[in-house]
């Protein structure tokens, strides 16, 4: 797997592949597509993905039509083939936002396998990732990327994910409920963040960009992607008819507020902010006791940055908005803190 790397941002430039496409489609391409197609995600699947109905992505079109005719038979697939060749679709849209362009792949499953070997199980579900471009129109260059799993998603900045051929950010899907993250691991659990989603000696991966279907409601658009029902697809709406198809409209990161490698639920108040400080940090209002891998998120209403806790060792903290000392003792001992963005807009 050449390319691999660090960093997020690259500059936007040409390729040989992009040339190709554009000799043989040039009265056919929307102006976005190029960009579709240069920052589509390169994904990375768990070791037994393809084994015991643990599916790669489907094509959804083929799908709606197997209920459409009354075929409610289960449709997994294990054909890792049809990934690699690039059989199976991935679904974009992209809408301007400001001076950016917000791009959003969507991968189809026919079946998710259970998470934990007793819940998760369902079929059809569909799970996405955010590509941001900035300045798209003056110098673009790829930025943030969400990430989205289980009804909610989180950002990464440059750095903080990995590319493939310079411009695919890289993103490991979870083997059961098909998650996006931005790197392995994972406890073969359901919590939030416990997909697992470890390579391994198979490294089953998939280029999104060999086949790219865009998503629209236009009298030209497949027919599953204009159907509003929910029918077909097992209780969920098609992306073209949910919530985050307004992807100018998402924040940062959205999804439970704390997630441990167990169902485990602590009461944390309402976060404050310690504004006498140009720098302040958001303080916990209450004491908690935390003896395994957690994640904490709050967002600063000053910058729009979210700011991530993680810890691992017991701690116990309190801490108290009045004094601008609390803010080193209320994060557990083993802990560090980051800033995710949001998309600013300029």
């Amino acid at each position: 797997m050449n390319g691999r790397g660090a960093t997020g941002e690259e500059d936007y430039y040409e390729d040989d592949y992009l040339q190709d496409y554009y000799a043989e489609n040039y009265f056919t391409v929307n102006p976005y597509e190029e960009f579709a197609i240069r920052h589509a995600p390169f994904l990375r699947f768990h070791k037994t993905e393809g084994i015991d109905d643990y599916c790669f992505p489907s094509d959804a079109e083929e799908y709606y039509n197997m209920r459409d005719v009354g075929d409610w038979s289960r449709a997994c697939n294990m054909n890792y083939t049809s990934i690699r060749e690039g059989d199976i679709p991935t679904y974009w849209h992209a809408q301007t936002c400001g001076e950016h362009l917000h791009i959003a792949y969507w991968s189809f499953y026919g079946y998710n396998h259970k998470c934990d070997g007793v819940s998760g199980e369902r079929d059809a579900w569909w799970e996405f990732i955010v590509v941001k471009i900035r300045l798209w129109e003056t110098h673009p260059h790829m930025h943030e990327v969400m990430f989205g799993q289980k009804k909610g998603w989180y950002t990464r900045i440059p750095g903080n994910y990995e590319v493939n051929e310079e411009t695919h950010p890289v993103a490991y899907v979870g083997r059961a409920s098909h998650g996006f993250y931005h790197d392995d691991g994972g406890s073969n659990t359901c919590c939030y963040f416990e997909d697992t989603r470890n390579p391994g000696t198979p490294d089953h991966w998939m280029r999104t960009w060999l086949n790219l279907v865009e998503l629209s409601r236009n009298e030209t658009a497949e027919p599953w992607m204009t159907d509003p029902g929910t029918d077909h697809w097992n209780g969920i709406l098609a992306p073209t008819y949910r919530d985050d198809w307004d992807l100018c409209s998402l924040v940062g990161c959205t999804g439970s507020f704390l997630q441990t490698l167990l169902s485990l639920e602590i009461g944390l108040n309402e976060p404050r902010f310690h504004q006498s400080e140009p720098d302040y940090h958001p303080l916990l209002t209450n004491e908690i006791s935390v003896s395994l891998p957690f994640r904490i998120v709050t967002q600063d209403p000053k910058s729009s940055f979210l700011i991530i806790t993680e810890g691992s060792s017991p701690s116990s903290s309190s801490s108290s908005s009045s004094s601008s000392s609390s803010s080193s003792s209320s994060s557990p001992s083993s802990s560090s803190s980051f800033l995710w963005s949001t998309d600013i807009q300029a």
